[in-house]
């Protein structure tokens, strides 16, 4: 019996580590986790039943009753209903004396582990030792009940056979095992929930961006459309250059920040229809700063103020606020710096119609290597190349 029952105890973690594993591969709610975890029970109760304890011909001792009530409480109606099919088929395929007691209680097993789970969702009782102890004593005395249906020239001998592993080994192994599964199910809980987190706050940065873009642009009618125009650009390029989605996500916000600052210089000055003076092209280079100050108690996640505070920076020392050079200058400040430029020469300012995207292409050419990065340039001309950059 001994190593029966060690051969069983292989088996139910078997399960605990199959369950685990579809578990994070499928969610518990979908149909198809839900069919998959009740033939997993069900096949696992199946092996138990075809490497038994055999106390007498026809009657037979395994772990289906600590397997098939934990289908109920963490697979639900389903799962429990598919594994309690399968195991039940098999013990009356079995046969034998014992063949319309062994089915009685993988029925009675299904039904207490689907009551526990009601008992659970209607906050009756919570989900701890405890409690599963309490199901694995129902489960179990309840099968001692169920024993005593068996022929009557048996019923003494099985009952000395099975009583006292039943209450010691099999009680406490019901808990177990339900500890295990709370805890695979509370670890899958707790990543979806910070998934969930991180989406909920994504979301709500998107929507505070798209606020303040709509802010600047109310003040700069004559540009609208500008800040969203970059943001798609260097999104395209960050594609590109292989970016993954959490890195495209700051890189879009970013640049749909990158003139933020601008909300602080004289409207007067964004819209002159007129070239700047030069203490007034002064002031617009402060925008850079302006805007990195402006957010600077935001936590975006990503170090989008510095992106923003740099994004006039060229590769050769010669951009502003701090004069930085390659090594020092962000790479997404570099992509945008390129989609910055592009989408301003090919669009049409209060002082100028559109430069055309020719002339576009021969400054990022000529700019290549010295104040714009050279993989950023050949990445954006390539895509200007390939239709994939709209104008």
């Amino acid at each position: 019996m001994f190593l029966d029952l060690i051969h069983s105890a292989g088996l139910i973690l078997s399960l605990a580590l199959i369950y685990g594993f579809i578990l994070r591969l499928w969610p518990t709610a979908s149909t198809f986790s839900a069919v998959l975890s009740g033939s997993l029970f069900g096949s696992i109760a199946i092996l138990g039943m075809a490497y038994p304890v055999t106390i007498e011909p026809g009657v037979i001792f395994d772990a289906r009753t600590i397997i098939l009530p934990l289908a109920g409480v963490f697979g639900g109606p389903v799962t429990a209903v598919i594994a309690g099919l399968l195991a039940g088929s098999y013990r009356a395929w079995l046969g034998g004396g014992g063949a319309v007691v062994g089915v009685s209680v993988i029925a009675m097993a299904v039904a207490c582990g689907l009551v526990f789970r009601h008992l659970l969702q209607s906050k009756r009782i919570k989900a701890n030792i405890l409690s599963l102890l309490a199901l694995g004593t129902v489960v179990h005395i309840s099968e001692i009940f169920l024993f005593l249906f068996l022929p009557e020239a048996v019923v003494a001998h099985v009952l000395r056979s099975i009583a006292i592993p039943l209450i010691v080994v099999f009680i406490p192994a019901t808990a177990i095992l339900g500890m295990v599964f709370l805890a695979i199910e509370e670890q899958i809980v707790t990543k979806d929930e910070l998934l969930k987190l991180r989406t909920d706050k994504a979301e709500a940065l998107e929507k505070v961006v798209d606020v303040l873009s709509s802010a600047l642009e109310s003040r700069d009618p004559l540009t609208s459309g500008h800040e969203k125009k970059v943001a798609e650009i260097t999104v395209i390029i960050g594609e590109k250059l292989g970016y993954d989605a959490h890195r495209l996500e700051g890189l879009r916000l970013a640049a749909s920040l990158h003139d933020f600052g601008n909300i602080q210089i004289p409207t007067d000055i964004l819209v002159k229809p007129a070239a700047l003076s030069e203490p007034e092209f002064n002031l617009i280079k402060c925008h850079p700063e302006y805007g990195a100050k402006l957010l600077s108690d935001v936590d975006f996640g990503w170090p989008i103020q510095e992106i923003i505070l740099q994004h006039h920076e060229r590769q050769d020392g010669s951009g502003y606020p701090r004069g930085l050079k390659n090594g020092q200058i962000h790479e997404e400040a570099q992509i945008i710096a390129v989609a910055d430029t592009l989408e301003a020469m090919t669009s049409h300012r209060p002082f100028r119609a559109s430069l055309g995207i020719e002339t576009a292409k021969a400054e990022l050419i000529a700019g290549r290597g010295k104040k714009y990065a050279a993989q950023v340039v050949d990445a954006c001309l390539e895509l200007i190349e390939d239709n994939l950059i709209k104008f």
